[in-house]
């Protein structure tokens, strides 16, 4: 379950906010759900708090939700040269802007900075490429649990009465979009894993009752195909 397609990609760029902090020209606020400025090809950003939500959009106008940016991620134009990219706050969010050469500065400082630059870009290029794997492959309802498991396994809150909570879970739309799986089916999989106690919804809270059935459901679909 761990090598699946999870779309949210962690911060470890720990060192570059300060980078940021000393050389930043704008830092801007955003609330959940606005539009966030995508940088120009001459600056970069650097996600100082919260979280993004990062499409892509073709020549025909089709959008598709590509990553969750987490907190401590660089924000850049990667693949606007194919894509027009659209950003949206996921949580409130502090976004710092600076001139792209004083990053480069900061990625040939030492082998370890460069290193997490490309680690960085393997990581969204990876992403894209398991997008594409699992496009046709893979059961749809799997695809919709098998992400709902591993938010609940990496980022769930755990309860005293042996629930996990997640919290600002994402809407059918985007789960639907991520996922490649019609939003009226996302709904759908939800309500039964509603009707049968594995989940509870409450507001933009998702709590699962027991992980590892879950985790067998999934098992069951993936021995079916």
């Amino acid at each position: 379950m761990s090598d699946d397609f999870f779309p949210y990609i962690s911060g470890n760029q720990e060192e570059l906010a300060l980078c940021f902090k000393n050389h930043y020209y704008r830092k801007d606020c955003f609330q959940k759900g606005n539009e966030v400025k995508v940088p120009s090809k001459d600056s970069i950003g650097y996600i100082m708090k919260g979280q993004l939500k990062v499409y892509m959009i073709n020549d025909l106008g089709d959008e598709r939700l590509m990553w969750f940016l987490e907190e401590k991620n660089i924000l850049s134009s990667f693949l606007t040269d194919i894509f027009a990219k659209r950003v949206v706050a996921q949580t409130d969010c502090e976004i710092y802007y600076m001139n792209i050469v004083y990053y480069n500065d900061y990625i040939l400082q030492s082998p370890k900075h460069l290193q997490d630059y490309t680690n960085t870009i393997f990581s969204r290029y990876g992403l894209l490429v398991q997008q594409l794997i699992n496009a046709e492959s893979e059961n749809a309802k799997s695809k919709v649990y098998k992400f709902i498991y591993q938010l609940a396994y990496r980022y769930g809150k755990h309860l005293s009465n042996g629930e996990v909570k997640i919290e600002n879970f994402p809407s059918r739309n985007d789960i639907s979009s991520i996922t490649g799986v019609h939003r009226n089916n996302v709904t759908r999989y939800i309500t039964e894993l509603e009707k049968i106690g594995i989940a509870k919804k409450n507001k933009l809270q998702l709590s699962i009752t027991d992980l590892d059935s879950l985790n067998d459901i999934i098992t069951s679909l993936d021995d079916d195909r």
